[in-house]
């Protein structure tokens, strides 16, 4: 499904450049539709021959994106000018390596890339700079008898190096924490965990762009569950709201996050922070340095530019795109933007209705579709993602009744697979 709205094309050198894009997923279709719009030629690499994305791009490969010497091969043979890694902690992990060994573009170095999937180290980064954290009760392999005395509950454990939920527990007692022992752990490349005080305040998003050393904030999200999922964690907010009702307060907070990505030489890119407000404090969560936390798709609607655009830009020529960000950042946005989550019960997918008229909105920027008839999915799932622009806040919950009412998931026993957004407040 396509990107609708104004097209803001990158500078003429990268027309006709070759883009690889690691792992072909729903989320790296949209990678190759905005490289596409701008005249790029797409390839696509990973080990499954149904990858959306490869239905989408130019050209694509049956390669392991794990092989390092294998997608250099690759870039070499190709001619690729180019590879980006899409929204996962693994891939930028990858991508950085490979494209340090093909001598092609990068964004960030060795090290930034592991401070932004390693919990410890960034939180580190922000003491360094005097920038509060999320108080934490132990880090380590396994935690003693004294160390889980001073743990107060409830509290959250996970893995140091995990993403997406995986592996987090919210403990509210020392024998619940046990048992989370394990699952954290599994998660765990470095088999280290993390335990911090559970955060009750509102749960926000960051999104930064870095251009040349500069770093500005470009867009900020409150994410909203409903009530069902409240103290449970999460992978995917029900919806994401543009612009946060916590924008004003975070003035400082946001130029004490640039001054820090600055300082530590995050000179390109694009950069998320989750973070909590909590007790009119903000409480630094963790980040990630790539795509994933910022919705480009959202800042173009309103701003007119794409972070997106920006990161091929640079990693096709090294440039981070042909206008100032000073120019075109403004996360205060003119309306109301929403990132609404489509989530299911578990089950099997035998019928899907109403997402070609839903696309046909005005108000519908887009939608990334992420399951398809005859998946079988875990409850929590999402079905795809619908990006809104609307004016004002009525029109957004008006909007997402809208989109529920005509919307219909049905499993293999006729049974509505589309998870409740009653209780969804905002």
């Amino acid at each position: 499904m396509t990107v609708k709205g104004g097209v803001n094309d990158m500078i003429d050198e990268i027309k006709g450049k070759k883009l690889l894009v690691m792992r072909g997923d729903a989320h790296s279709s949209n990678i190759v539709r905005v490289a596409k719009k701008n005249h790029v030629y797409t390839m696509v690499a990973d080990y499954y021959s149904d990858s959306p994305a490869k239905k989408l791009a130019d050209e694509s490969f049956m390669t392991s994106v794990t092989d390092i010497d294998e997608m250099v091969a690759l870039i070499y043979r190709t001619g690729a000018d180019g590879l980006i890694s899409g929204f996962n902690d693994d891939n930028a992990v990858l991508a950085q390596k490979i494209c340090k060994k093909a001598c092609i573009p990068f964004y960030g170095t060795e090290e930034q890339i592991k401070i932004s999937t390693d919990k410890r180290l960034f939180k580190q980064m922000c003491e360094k700079h005097s920038i509060q954290v999320i108080p934490e009760y132990y880090y380590g392999n396994m935690p003693d008898e004294d160390a889980l005395r001073n743990i107060e509950y409830p509290a959250v454990i996970k893995p140091v190096d995990g993403s997406g939920s995986r592996g987090v527990t919210i403990c509210f007692n020392e024998e619940e924490m046990k048992n989370a022992f394990s699952e954290a752990l599994k998660y765990s490349k470095q088999k280290k965990i993390v335990i911090e005080k559970y955060m009750t305040g509102a749960d926000v998003l960051f999104d930064f762009i870095a251009q040349d050393g500069t770093v500005m904030l470009s867009a900020m999200a409150d994410k909203i569950v409903t009530e069902d999922r409240k103290n449970t964690p999460i992978n995917h907010a029900n919806l994401l709201k543009y612009p946060s009702e916590h924008l004003a307060c975070a003035k400082k907070v946001a130029e004490q996050l640039c001054g820090m990505f600055e300082s530590e030489k995050f000179n390109n890119g694009v950069i998320f922070v989750q973070a909590f407000y909590q007790d009119n404090q903000f409480y630094i969560c963790e980040m990630g340095y790539r795509m994933g936390g910022t919705f480009a798709e959202i800042t173009e609607a309103f701003c007119g530019y794409s972070p997106l655009e920006y990161l091929i830009d640079f990693q096709l020529t090294g440039h981070m795109g042909d206008r100032a960000i000073k120019e075109v950042c403004n996360p205060k946005f003119d309306g109301v933007g929403g990132v609404l989550s489509i989530l299911l019960n578990g089950g099997v997918i035998t019928s899907i209705k109403g997402l070609e008229k839903i696309e046909s909105r005005a108000d519908v920027v887009n939608i990334i579709q992420t399951s398809w008839v005859g998946d079988t999915v875990n409850k929590g799932k999402d079905l795809a993602r619908i990006y809104l622009k609307e004016r004002r806040d009525a029109e957004l919950k008006a909007a997402i009744e809208e989109i529920y009412k005509e919307l219909s998931v049905v499993d293999c026993d006729g049974k509505e697979m589309l998870m409740s957004v009653n209780s969804l407040i905002f």
